[in-house]
């Protein structure tokens, strides 16, 4: 069963996600792309379409009950997304920081899959730097390619008198 984009359910979890990913991934002046520009909410639904059923209705879950309940946590009676971004973010750091187990691992859930739908975004690797170290042709990811790249690491690995040897007992417990 694939998700009714027009379904009441399906608005509530992606306005849920909408009101995190502004949260977490807000307009800035760093020049990194927003949760908008990043489309966030889109790339959620579209992966969480390619999850099996139970996982799917689990991670959409989440985004639904964060609507919903979200507003709670600071304390008013409306949905997370009717809250002000700054009131949302102090009621995110409160949920991430409750002495209460459950709340903490929903909002650690919620945090990565969106930060993983944010650095999924070809925009966001570009900004960060990434790079791959060699042409895939069949890669549907593009960004950036550095040829030599893991050649000029190993030369200067061998420069060092270290090529091949594993981490020291030093850098291993640091």
């Amino acid at each position: 069963m694939r998700r009714d984009p027009e379904g009441a359910y399906e608005k509530l979890v992606a306005r849920g996600a909408d009101a995190l990913g502004e949260v977490l991934f807000p307009v800035n002046d760093l020049g990194a792309p927003n949760w908008k520009e990043s489309d966030v909410v889109g790339r959620l639904l579209s992966y969480t379409d390619e999850l099996p059923l139970r996982m799917r209705r689990l991670v959409r879950l989440q985004y639904a009950a964060m609507q919903v309940f979200g507003g709670l946590l600071a304390l008013r009676p409306w949905p997370f997304g009717r809250l002000a971004v700054k009131t949302r973010h102090a009621a995110f750091v409160r949920m991430r920081n409750s002495p209460v187990l459950a709340l903490r691992l929903l909002s650690d859930a919620l945090k990565a899959s969106l930060q993983m739908m944010y650095f999924s975004d070809p925009a966001v690797q570009k900004v960060m730097g990434a790079f791959k170290p060699e042409t895939r042709p069949d890669d549907p990811f593009q960004i950036e390619v550095r040829e030599g790249v893991l050649e000029a690491h190993l030369e200067a690995d061998r420069a060092r008198g270290n090529a091949g040897a594993a981490p020291s007992a030093e850098v291993v417990s640091s």
